[in-house]
């Protein structure tokens, strides 16, 4: 139970919900939990409806002007392929003025005056962004031949994605661990890129700037250099191009050529890298430290890790972070037993999407617990309806995300998951509130991969919003 004052505060400002320990904001009870969503919901819509262009075209199209149940909220879900419906000809062209008038419609940042012409690639746009606007945008890894672009600020992601992140690791119950101590002074441990855009390596950024503070806590990076936004996005376009026998007709320019070559031979590298690595890893061992990072890339380290008959390296209260889906990969069943002989940690799988700073551990049962600051919202597939937040109900995930206020939390994605909604059979492990069971999957590997998004409202009003964004490009 909260105080009525706490209850306020986090009506007047939903993002204070993060301040709540693992413990109080998986004991709110069901009336207090829809009282503090729907005041969320409420607040958000007045405040960003008339200010994000995406979002006030696509409450015209549907006819809601207020959010009288969380039911408004299905409609008003955006699409996951909106973040990527820029013409692909803007990148073809090098045309990043067009580009950022393009995301300029799914922000209350002002881009207007922001000069893009000098951009020569997707690389020199986002540190124009990163230099010039408290925008800190995060891309997605293109593997369908299109890079997302989610415009989330510096301030949401460092202020408040963090403080939500750390309770990640608090434990639920009598006797649990309480939030983490010390975190300030952690090394921080990643199998990747050390620099780049994507969710994970600006959340070590956030680390770096927020946590550590120019205290010296080491940072560990598989890779030392930066993942290219500009090679990922060629590398899905070829692919893409490839299965439409399209190959010979991309434009390529020279300098997104050497972009390629640049990340192969960083690839060829990669046993020597490992090796450094494991060098670094092992000058740590005994450590708390905080790692994270894709199953894939967990699992190639412990394997290669314990051929160097490295076994528990890290102190047991250290904090990992595993999520992202295999990407592709068939890993063992074990592999999360692997990994944990290897770091001496015990790994576990999350839920979680760049779209939403809050994600959901797995319990000792099995389940994932979202954070009571993202409000879940089921659809039928095929019809694209709000299935009932009752009993047991499997369907497309939609999301709003309660604590972002430059950009909107409402998002629908390509997963299908089932959610028991507890109003009949709570979790046991005492949570309270939904929980999802651990077989999720993408609607693409479903529908072999042909994924026809639903949404709910009116059939046509999503792409009416998606023509409006993209129709204020011009010509």
């Amino acid at each position: 139970m909260i105080s009525e004052q706490r209850r306020n505060s986090i009506k007047a400002a939903p993002e204070t919900i993060v301040e709540l320990t693992h413990q109080e904001v998986h004991s709110l009870d069901q009336q207090t939990l829809d009282e503090l969503q729907l005041a969320a919901a409420r607040k958000r819509f007045d405040d960003l409806a008339a200010r994000i262009p995406i979002v006030r075209k696509l409450a015209q199209e549907q006819g809601i002007e207020r959010i009288e149940s969380l039911a408004d909220l299905a409609p008003l879900l955006i699409q996951h392929t909106a973040y990527k419906s820029y013409p692909l000809s803007v990148l073809e062209n090098g045309d990043f003025q067009r580009l950022t008038r393009w995301f300029d419609g799914f922000t209350t940042h002002d881009l207007s005056s922001l000069d893009a012409s000098a951009c020569e690639s997707i690389d020199d746009w986002i540190d124009l962004l990163d230099s010039n606007t408290d925008i800190q945008l995060l891309h997605s890894s293109g593997t369908s031949g299109k890079l997302s672009f989610l415009p989330r600020s510096q301030t949401e992601a460092g202020k408040v994605g963090l403080v939500q992140h750390l309770r990640f690791f608090e434990g639920f119950g009598e006797g649990a661990p309480g939030p983490v101590q010390g975190y300030e002074n952690f090394p921080v441990v990643y199998p990747g890129f050390r620099y780049g855009a994507s969710g994970q390596m600006r959340r070590i950024e956030n680390i770096r700037k927020f946590w550590h503070k120019g205290n010296g806590s080491p940072i560990v990076a598989l890779y030392p250099g930066r993942l290219s936004a500009d090679a990922l996005s060629l590398g899905g376009r070829l692919v893409a191009a490839e299965a439409r026998g399209e190959l010979g007709r991309m434009k390529i320019s020279p300098k997104l050529l050497a972009k390629r070559d640049e990340i192969l031979a960083e690839q060829r590298k990669a046993p020597e890298y490992i090796e450094t690595f494991l060098d670094n890893i092992a000058e740590l061992k005994g450590a708390r430290v905080y790692m994270q990072g894709i199953p894939a890339q967990f699992y190639d380290t412990a394997v290669a890790g314990l051929k160097r008959s490295m076994k528990n390296v890290f102190h047991p209260d250290s904090l990992l972070v595993i999520g992202g889906g295999t990407k592709g990969r068939d890993l063992p069943d074990d592999m999360f037993n692997t990994v944990s002989e290897f770091m001496g940690v015990e790994a576990k799988p999350i839920y979680g999407m760049s779209e939403a700073m809050g994600g959901a551990p797995i319990c000792d049962h099995g389940y994932y617990h979202m954070h009571p600051s993202v409000i879940l919202i089921q659809l039928d597939p095929h019809n694209g309806e709000m299935l009932p937040r009752s009993g047991t109900v499997t369907g497309r995930l939609g999301i709003f995300d309660t604590t972002c206020w430059t950009y909107w939390g409402g998002f629908l994605s390509g997963d299908e998951i089932t959610i028991n909604w507890a109003d009949r059979e709570p979790c046991a492990c005492g949570r309270s509130g939904p929980y999802i069971h651990p077989t999720v999957r993408r609607y693409t590997e479903k529908e072999g991969g042909d994924d026809k998004i639903t949404c709910a409202g009116a059939p046509d009003a999503h792409d009416k919003a998606l023509d409006f964004i993209v129709g204020e490009l011009g010509d």
